[in-house]
C-alpha cells in the first residue's frame, strides 16, 4: 500500500510540474530532465555487500533494458569480487526514456539534448 501510494504521488508531482514547466507535456519533461542529467555514483565508498572489502572503483557496463543493449551505464564494480552496484532509479528512467527502442544504445547519447 506504502508503495503504490509512493507512485502515485510521484505520478502526481510528474504531472504538475510537466503542467507548470512543459504545458502538461509530461514527454518533454522527461526529456528535459535527461538533457541535464549528470551522470555520477555516490562519492562514499563503502564496503562491498559480497565480500566486505572496500575496492569498489567506477566503471561502466552493458545492459539490456527493455528490448535494447544500452552500452556505456555508469557504475560501481568491486574489483576484488566482481560484484556491480548501479541504481535501480536510473534503469528505470532509462527504460522509460528508450521505449520501445531495440538495438545498441550509447547511454551518454541519452544525456544529449534532442
Amino acid at each position: 500500500m506504502c508503495l503504490m501510494r509512493r507512485e502515485v504521488n510521484l505520478n502526481s508531482m510528474i504531472t504538475l510540474k510537466a503542467r507548470i514547466a512543459f504545458n502538461g507535456d509530461v514527454e518533454k519533461l522527461i526529456n528535459a530532465a535527461v538533457a541535464e542529467y549528470k551522470a555520477t555514483l555516490p562519492e562514499d565508498k563503502s564496503a562491498c555487500p559480497k565480500c566486505g572489502q572496500q575496492a569498489y572503483q567506477v566503471t561502466t557496463i552493458t545492459i539490456p533494458i527493455a528490448k535494447a543493449v544500452v552500452k556505456n551505464v555508469p557504475t560501481w564494480k568491486c574489483s576484488n569480487c566482481g560484484d556491480i552496484l548501479y541504481g535501480l532509479r536510473l534503469l528505470a528512467d532509462i527504460e522509460s526514456v528508450i521505449g520501445d527502442a531495440t538495438g545498441e544504445i550509447d547511454f551518454n547519447d541519452l544525456l544529449k539534448p534532442n
